[in-house]
């Protein structure tokens, strides 16, 4: 797992709600 994907993540769900 890469680190890039749980910011990619966070910043989906931060836009998302």
């Amino acid at each position: 797992m890469r680190k890039i994907v749980t910011v990619e993540l966070r910043g989906l769900e931060s836009k998302s709600g």
